[in-house]
């Protein structure tokens, strides 16, 4: 059952990270579905549009998310509480607990954990900052960032929404092999989670490379 929803939301992730014209407003309403990915790729989307004065993607955003809310409304008057309510009870999951692929697998171990932790906490500022240079990546930072950090964590699979990060043979190659290596160490650990990230910080660190060796 895992996946089954990442699998189709990958194109909207796509749309929103190449900021594709009409396509990204649609991705935004349907990553609505999983509010995860949305976190702060949206309102980073969103505020550039705003400074760009693209009142056309906006007007579109605008309006189908308007009647989106409209219909849920009238379908269940109180469905915005009970997403905040499902959104609160995700911690109380033990299964997602134990599979939980954040920062915040690290904290709940705790002990030694944290000397991991701290590292992929420096790792993962040296990155971003230079993610944050490039205008490219700064959608896929922003991504990057929701998976790390989402509370109350996330399953492993929701690593694969990294996917749109990779293009060339290379780049896929590197990543599926960090796959495997990082499904390896899942079994040793007894199914941890937060290898996972490992996926993301390898993709996020190819679109780097590739925007400065200055393909886009």
């Amino acid at each position: 059952m895992y996946g089954q929803a990442e699998g189709w939301l990958l194109f909207p992730v796509f749309w929103i990270l190449e900021d594709a014209r009409g396509k990204a407003s649609l991705g935004m309403l349907a990553l609505m579905f999983k509010p995860a990915y949305a976190m702060l790729t949206m309102p980073y989307r969103v505020a550039q549009w705003i400074r760009d004065r693209r009142w056309r993607d906006l007007f579109t955003l605008l309006g189908l998310g308007g009647g989106m809310m409209g219909a849920a409304f009238l379908i269940d008057p109180a469905w915005h509480w009970h997403l905040i309510g499902g959104l609160a009870r995700r911690g109380d999951n033990p299964e997602l607990r134990a599979r939980n692929m954040t920062i915040w697998a690290f904290v709940e171990r705790g002990g030694m954990w944290f000397i991991p932790l701290g590292l992929c906490l420096i790792a993962g500022v040296l990155l971003g900052i230079a993610a944050w240079r490039a205008k490219e990546t700064r959608a896929h930072l922003m991504l990057a960032v929701s998976l790390f950090t989402f509370p109350n964590g996330l399953n492993p699979v929701s690593s694969m929404m990294v996917l749109p990060f990779v293009e060339t043979r290379n780049e896929i190659l590197a990543l599926v092999a960090t796959s495997w290596l990082v499904a390896g160490l899942e079994v040793l650990t007894g199914g941890f989670g937060g290898f996972y990230l490992a996926n993301v910080f390898v993709a996020l660190a190819l679109r780097v490379r590739r925007v400065k060796a200055g393909v886009p």
